[in-house]
């Protein structure tokens, strides 16, 4: 017992240990595809144009209805019929009442649509519908990468930049101990220590205020991947473990889905045109009723009934409605052409995308390489300063400025890397590569 109890504790422990292991970007986007809102609602959207196939579907099958009428005739109508019919003048007519104050007619009615071009043409159209709700999860899907992956490299950043400020942070603390030393045997003022301290607060302010903006961005993390505000979420640090660039990948407008949605709303407009068109064919059904009518009269007739049934075929034919479906084709093709230059204007505007794109890929790499020798150049000097400093040989000024120079190095290498990394966000969306492994 004492030995499964322990076995028990061994896998607990083991389970909250990997729930608390920092999630790689692409852990976070495998999430965000199951639980974004945005891709959940686009999930259902999909749904909806499943239901309306089959609805137009529906018009395939025979439509059955019920029928039923009670009636009771406070007057009956009269009708006038020819008096020699019954034995009276030649010219004179008699007022007759036929029927009875109670009639009834319970049955049911068929109809099965033979011929109808608007309902096949209809179902097609739907189909292509089903299309574009397919696209637009996947661009849901997209813009959820996108936004993803530029909030990850931005915490990246943020977190590799307050740990580098808390290295700082322990070297100013070391010299502030020196100067303490070096002022309480007279070897230095006590100004020299002030700023130093005054640096610290400055850093420690700094510092505080980038944990802040961390946090607001594993917020924004937290909600694109529909993860409770409450529960922890750490991401790996290290920005550089997989830095892989795409300066040579194919160019593809293609591949693009604003392309594609952009295809299939033409798809749905040559649809729209042939069910308008089709409104001037005849629609061909079969037709059939079976129904019992009945009859009373109080004291005189019981309730009597009686079968009442047909089969036919039924055509019916829109002659003139008032040049309604031409003015409805007109404005059809009117979007069409409104379309074809939407896809020729997103032509245009993705070979610039893709063109800035690779050159700002391009230019990022080129400066991140310098920014990095220099952020290396600016530590080795503040490490030599540091020893100078100890050693009396340079004043605080020296210090302090080597110190901001280490600073301003840091950040614009970790702004140079995440703007590498954003670059290569936007070539790969330009190309409509966001999606693909």
């Amino acid at each position: 017992m004492k030995h499964t109890f322990f076995i028990f504790l061994l896998f607990v422990s083991s389970l909250q240990a990997w729930s608390q292991s920092p999630l790689t970007l692409e852990q976070c986007i495998s999430k965000a595809m199951q639980e974004n809102l945005s891709i959940k609602s686009a999930r259902y959207d999909i749904d909806l144009t499943q239901d309306k196939i089959s609805e137009v579907k529906a018009g395939l099958f025979p439509q059955v209805n019920l029928n039923a009428n009670y009636q009771y005739n406070t007057q009956i109508a009269t009708q006038l019929a020819p008096a020699a019919a019954f034995g009276g003048k030649v010219g004179e007519f008699r007022a007759l009442q036929f029927g009875v104050p109670t009639t009834t007619l319970i049955g049911v009615s068929a109809n099965q649509a033979l011929f109808n071009a608007q309902l096949f043409i209809g179902l097609k159209a739907a189909k292509t519908a089903s299309e574009l709700s397919q696209l637009q999860l996947v661009k849901s899907q997209e813009e959820v990468v996108y936004n993803i992956s530029a909030t990850y490299y931005n915490a990246q950043s943020l977190a590799q930049q307050i740990e580098m400020l808390k290295k700082n942070m322990a070297s100013l603390s070391k010299l502030i101990e020196i100067s303490n030393l070096l002022y309480q045997n007279q070897l230095a003022k006590k100004i020299d220590v002030e700023r130093l301290e005054v640096n610290k607060a400055n850093l420690e302010t700094q510092i505080e205020n980038l944990q802040n903006t961390y946090s607001q961005l594993m917020n924004l993390l937290k909600f694109l991947t529909n993860t409770p505000q409450d529960t922890p979420l750490e991401i790996q640090t290290d920005i550089e473990k997989d830095l892989k660039f795409l300066t040579q990948e194919t160019e593809s407008i293609e591949q693009r889905i604003e392309y594609k949605l952009l295809n299939v709303q033409k798809t749905l407009n040559g649809f729209e045109q042939k069910q308008i068109t089709s409104g001037y064919f005849p629609i061909v059904s079969l037709v059939g009723q079976y129904a019992r009518q009945g009859f009373a009269k109080s004291g005189e007739l019981s309730y009597t009934s009686f079968p009442v049934s047909f089969v036919g075929v039924q055509l019916q034919m829109n002659l003139f409605d008032g040049f309604n479906k031409m003015y409805k084709l007109r404005q059809k093709k009117i979007e069409l052409q409104k379309i074809e230059t939407q896809v020729a204007t997103f032509k245009e505007n993705a070979n610039r995308e893709i063109a800035n794109a690779r050159n700002t890929l391009k230019i990022s790499l080129k400066s991140l390489a310098f920014q990095q020798t220099n952020m290396n150049l600016a530590q080795k000097i503040y490490e030599q300063t540091q020893l100078q400093f100890k050693e009396g040989m340079i004043g605080i000024n020296d210090i302090l400025n080597a110190e901001n120079a280490l600073k301003e190095a840091q950040t614009n290498y970790l702004t140079t890397l995440v703007k590498v990394r954003i670059a290569e966000l936007e070539l790969k969306k330009a190309n409509g590569s966001l999606l693909s492994k």
